[in-house]
């Protein structure tokens, strides 16, 4: 059994049949649809073989949701960060490769896939001469370190105490282990400065 939130509620959701009372209306957000959603949780079930999940996350924009965190977009850290921390809260911020423009020098932003199938790809820049020193620092880091870009831009995401767990996407099974391979990065205080001087509010 899940619980759902409808209309400000909490609602106990049984696979097979629902709980929900009969006048309680929802509406169905394309793909987010109620049940689209326990549909594809069952299979996620089945396919997992298992029983039950611990965890249900809706992997969709939120325009209310200010959660894009990274190095080239820091404002976060003005209000939101500083009282997710005071109240407790972890945060699971998405993009913290900022839509891949911190994977590879500038200069080769646009030699992906993404780059042309991502209709928001150049959101993640403000087009200013900061966010280039910024690619590049994370470039000489990564060199010197023997690292790849995209790892020391997580493992800078990773380095903020209230940051429980980046939202990443990965497509190939080398991003996934270089991915978990972020996980043991350790950068120094000074490494930690050298990424964020340049940045600018």
């Amino acid at each position: 059994m899940l619980k759902s939130q409808i209309k400000g509620r909490t609602v106990p959701i049984e696979f097979g049949h629902s709980k929900l009372a009969p006048k309680m209306q929802y509406v169905r957000l394309g793909n987010s649809g109620l049940k689209h959603i326990f549909d594809n949780v069952k299979l996620a079930l089945k396919r997992l073989q298992t029983d039950y999940i611990d965890v249900l996350q809706l992997h969709r924009f939120d325009y209310e949701t200010p959660n894009f965190y990274n190095l080239l977009y820091r404002e976060e850290e003005r209000e939101m960060m500083p009282l997710l921390k005071y109240l407790g809260v972890g945060s699971t911020p998405w993009s913290p490769m900022a839509k891949g423009h911190l994977t590879r020098p500038l200069s080769e932003a646009y030699d992906t896939v993404r780059s042309t199938s991502d209709a928001f790809h150049d959101e993640a820049l403000l087009g200013v001469e900061w966010e280039k020193t910024i690619n590049q620092r994370v470039e000489e880091l990564a060199k010197k370190r023997g690292f790849s870009m995209a790892q020391i831009a997580l493992a800078w995401v990773l380095h903020k105490d209230i940051v429980a767990a980046p939202v990443v996407g990965i497509s190939k099974i080398e991003r996934f282990e270089e991915t978990i391979a972020a996980l043991e990065i350790e950068l120094s205080d000074d490494e930690m400065k050298f990424l964020e001087e340049p940045y600018q509010p």
